[in-house]
């Protein structure tokens, strides 16, 4: 009898395999002990660990990589972890991808690209993987743990239920420090690549009006963990803390950001006062130097405030008593005019308001049905245009794959038909559309690892399944 063992180890060292016993026929029978000397690896020597499923058939295999093993702090780097196979396997619960604790960064998923097919010594691979943009928040040595890719449970040659596990490399970084050369005083660790813009709502005002003073700071970095922007103080202006406002996506792989700062600036003094040039320094990772981002300076004309008090002295131009008096009993009787006027357009505004918040709330109440079609009739015609454009089953069932995935919010890594069965019939989806569908990814599948010349078969299968998307897309719509 044979036991067979996989032992992948996990940090670099000289380790002791203890000696393996068995009792035999009352006698105690033991192995010789083994020792293990382990080594770093090198990125650019990656072996992924593989997994030969007998019952299954087919071969899997994950791998990890860091595009940059030695940032700087708060740079972004990349982590990839590649899933490599050469058939799906044919079960309902996909294989679960359990990624590696990652304390010491700042992360953001990034949106995987279309599977692709690799060929490695003769066997042809389909691979799908998962990107992650990271950000060291620590200099010094820096180690990623093993990412692990559990497998179902199955049934080997023998009959006994066993599952795998596959295991990654772990990966060593070195996080430098910034530089301390030329480095600007007003430096606050910002790392990345930015702009800095500053604009005003309206060039003239009066003293004491408000001003809207928009401050926006764009670029490629990590754009959520900036430091609080500092403005230069002014003793003609009064500055009232910004509403900050953060926005994130990813640009070719790219994390890119924008930070918005929305001030009010009152002036206390009339005349020509300027807003002074804001200066943003930050390092940037590619060239390794500091730069320094600054707004125009902006020019703000502030007009004196206007008395609209009545000025009795005004007697002296020659008017009598009774004339001023004629005056003042005038300017109260526009007063309550006014007054009058001002108590109309209340009414007016509490009787129209009401139907105006019930307006409000149905034009809320359809913009949010409005964005739940839109999560919907996006991924579908995504689906449509990769549909169209496959020029292989692979490529006509990934589109489907990634159509279901984006629905349910699950990447379409690991999906499967069953799965895919599994997901649909849970909503009102008729039977006929979800076991076609099922049978189309089922024969993609079969024909994907060997294709075929039949190129008017796969066009009437695109065909199909389109119709099959168009009619299930119609129903959740």
């Amino acid at each position: 009898m044979t036991w067979s063992y996989t032992l992948k180890p996990k940090k670099v060292g000289t380790f002791t395999i203890p000696p393996i016993s068995i009792n035999y026929d009352g006698q105690m029978l033991k192995t010789e002990k083994w020792l293990l000397k382990v080594v770093s690896g090198s990125s650019a020597q990656i072996k992924p660990d593989t997994y030969e499923n007998p019952f299954y058939g087919g071969t899997q295999k994950v791998e990890a990589t860091i595009d940059n093993l030695s940032p700087f702090v708060n740079q972004q780097i990349t982590y990839t972890f590649r899933y490599l196979y050469t058939a799906r396997l044919p079960n309902s619960d996909s294989p679960k991808y359990i990624p590696p604790p990652l304390p010491r960064f700042w992360k953001k998923q990034l949106k995987p690209g279309p599977s692709q097919i690799e060929t490695i010594d003769g066997k042809r691979f389909r691979v799908e993987e998962i990107k992650v943009a990271l950000f060291p928040m620590a200099t010094g040595h820096l180690t990623i743990e093993p990412a692990k890719f559990r497998f179902p449970a199955s049934f080997d040659l023998t009959g006994q239920q066993s599952s795998q596990t596959l295991i990654t490399d772990s990966i060593s970084l070195e996080i430098r420090p910034l530089p301390e050369t030329d480095q600007p005083l007003n430096f606050t660790g910002v790392v990345g690549q930015y702009q800095i813009s500053a604009i005003i709502d309206k060039n003239e005002v009066t003293v004491d009006d408000a001003v809207a003073l928009t401050v926006i700071i764009s670029g490629f970095g990590n754009i959520e963990t900036l430091p609080d922007l500092q403005l230069p103080v002014t003793e003609v202006l009064t500055l009232y803390n910004p509403k900050i406002q953060d926005t994130v996506e990813a640009r070719q792989g790219k994390i890119y950001g924008q930070r918005t700062y929305e001030y009010v600036v009152i002036p206390t003094k009339p005349g020509t006062v300027k807003i002074p040039s804001i200066s943003y320094p930050y390092f940037d990772p590619e060239t390794a130097l500091y730069r320094v981002a600054s707004t125009r300076v902006t020019a703000l004309t502030v007009h004196p405030k206007v008395n609209s008090s009545v000025d009795v002295s005004s007697a002296t131009d020659g008017s009598t008593p009774s004339q001023i008096s004629n005056r003042q009993d005038s300017n109260s009787s526009g007063g309550k005019y006014l007054s009058y006027r001002v108590l109309i357009w209340v009414f007016v505004l509490l009787t129209v308001g009401g139907g105006g918040y019930v307006g409000i709330r149905k034009i809320r109440q359809w913009r949010v049905v409005q964005r739940q079609k839109q999560r919907i009739v996006e991924p579908f015609q995504n689906a449509v245009r990769a549909i169209e454009g496959a020029k292989s089953f692979g490529d006509l069932a990934m589109g489907i794959y990634e159509y279901v995935g984006e629905i349910y919010a699950k990447p379409a890594l690991g999906l499967n038909p069953e799965a895919v069965q599994k997901h649909l019939t849970k909503i009102s989806i008729l039977p006929s559309l979800v076991d076609r569908l099922v049978e189309i990814l089922r024969l993609c599948d079969q024909e994907q690892f060997a294709p075929t010349s039949n190129q008017i078969a796969r066009r009437e299968i695109q065909l199909e399944a389109r119709q099959i998307l168009e009619k299930i897309n119609h129903e959740l719509t």
